[in-house]
């Protein structure tokens, strides 16, 4: 499902919906996993929070061991030292020789961060995360002890036993649209994951940049519209969730998602969706229209070099239709 534009690759990586119960959450992850390892992408994201019902790490094994894609593993310094960080993924990239794609967050809910007693303020936890980084990236490069004194943390005389060799050393991928993120992005190089642009004119900015967001496409516009109401009605409960999440919420991509659901953002975007995100199954807007005019935008996406898609895809049809859509781009 990767797009082979030019001379370029976009990478297609996908992510499971919310699910309410331990049953449809567990089914959903497997399913997932299983489809995206049938239409050939890159990989699936394994998110993080203290509300997933098992460790990101969890995911990421499984799905080693049962597909033949890449995790992206969400990774946040409030919930795993860089020592035990850097051990797990030189771990798993040893043990199935596969590339890993580490998605580095700072965002948690306000509950986590009042449970587990971080107090840093959103600048200071992207110095931390700067600081994790770094850490990381020194055991898995270095054949023997690594020290290291920062503001955060201090390590002295440890290491892993062995080195990553550099086709599978890890891809660093930083989550985040702040100006701290930004610093950081622009500091170290890395690629930056961020929300699909509301503004079309913002689609000339993505240069390398990770884009999530959900496709929906239909021969017609009509019919794109229908299946899209008929996969993500309107849900109350769902609502109510959203607004209670968004009580203390860390993050400011679901600030500015949160904001565009109460304008008129369609006016300038009309294929631009965010019930998905309004109703709690997506944390991500979704583009909506007919074949053509999706696989438009997505062309624009691929002319301006973009690192990769995240898509949240609901079921086996979607994904299916999706693969077809990017053979076509």
């Amino acid at each position: 499902m990767n797009i082979n534009y030019q001379d370029h690759t976009v990478k297609i990586f996908t992510h499971p919906h919310r699910s309410y119960t331990f049953d449809t959450y567990l089914q959903n992850h497997k399913d997932v996993i299983g489809w995206s390892d049938k239409f050939a992408c890159e990989g699936m994201l394994c998110s993080t929070s203290g509300y997933d019902a098992f460790d990101t790490w969890v995911w990421a094994q499984y799905l080693c061991e049962h597909s033949n894609i890449s995790p992206i593993v969400a990774l946040n310094p409030i919930y795993v030292h860089p020592f035990a960080a850097a051990r797990k993924i030189f771990s798993l990239s040893k043990l199935y020789n596969r590339k890993l794609y580490i998605n580095c967050v700072t965002g948690s809910a306000q509950a986590d961060l009042v449970q587990l007693n971080d107090n840093l303020i959103h600048e200071q936890r992207y110095q931390r995360l700067a600081e994790y980084i770094e850490i990381i990236q020194l055991f898995l490069a270095t054949n023997g002890p690594v020290s290291y004194e920062g503001k955060y943390y201090i390590i002295k005389q440890a290491s892993l036993e062995g080195q990553i060799e550099k086709s599978i050393m890890p891809e660093i991928i930083i989550a985040g649209e702040s100006e701290h993120a930004l610093s950081l992005i622009k500091n170290s190089g890395f690629t930056q994951m961020q929300m699909l642009p509301s503004v079309q004119d913002d689609l000339q900015k993505v240069y390398h940049k990770s884009l999530a967001l959900g496709i929906i496409a239909r021969p017609t516009n009509e019919e794109a519209w229908q299946a899209a109401n008929e996969l993500y009605p309107a849900d109350r409960f769902g609502q109510k969730l959203l607004k209670m999440s968004m009580i203390g919420n860390q993050t400011d991509w679901k600030d500015r998602l949160n904001t565009e659901m109460q304008t008129e953002v369609s006016e300038t975007f009309p294929q631009y969706w965010l019930d998905p995100f309004k109703n709690k199954y997506a944390d991500c807007p979704y583009i909506v229209g007919s074949y053509e005019e999706i696989k438009n935008i997505i062309t624009n996406l691929c002319e301006q070099k973009i690192h990769s898609m995240v898509l949240t895809i609901k079921n086996e049809n979607e994904f299916e239709i999706i693969n077809n859509l990017f053979s076509q781009i």
